[in-house]
């Protein structure tokens, strides 16, 4: 896919996103760490709960983007986004607004942290609380 969006010299322009789709596996492996009464795998980083848990070890998952004509270094927040976010970043990158602007967006757009020139210069926290729902 990279090489055939080189080829068309779109690859610059373009903005991926990457993340998992939730917390790793349980796992009864010797390797696992007991979190929360549940036996879970060293992936989830320590946090408690694993996949299908409304824990954070089953709902925080490492998540990249790449844009190349963007970003040109290495950067990094630990300030948490989700897939909410995506298409307030995605309209404002476009420079589009809603039709309807009464409709509310549930996330926010990540331009501040995609433009900030530095690690330093990323902004401490959201603007927008993220809303999480099971059941």
């Amino acid at each position: 896919m990279v090489a055939s969006m080189k080829q068309r010299k779109v690859f610059n322009d373009t903005l991926f996103f990457y993340t998992a789709d939730n917390g790793a596996h349980c796992n009864e492996s010797p390797d696992s760490v007991a979190c929360g009464g549940i036996n879970v795998g060293r992936s989830t980083g320590g946090v408690r709960g694993c996949k299908a848990s409304t824990w954070e070890g089953g709902i925080r998952v490492p998540g990249f983007l790449v844009w190349p004509e963007m970003i040109s270094t290495h950067r990094e927040t630990w300030v948490p986004a989700v897939t909410h976010d995506f298409l307030p970043t995605i309209m404002e990158a476009l420079g589009v607004s809603s039709d309807n602007p009464t409709f509310p967006l549930d996330g926010m757009s990540l331009m501040p942290f995609i433009t900030a020139p530095t690690s330093a210069a990323i902004p401490a926290s959201r603007t927008k609380p993220i809303g999480f729902w099971w059941g």
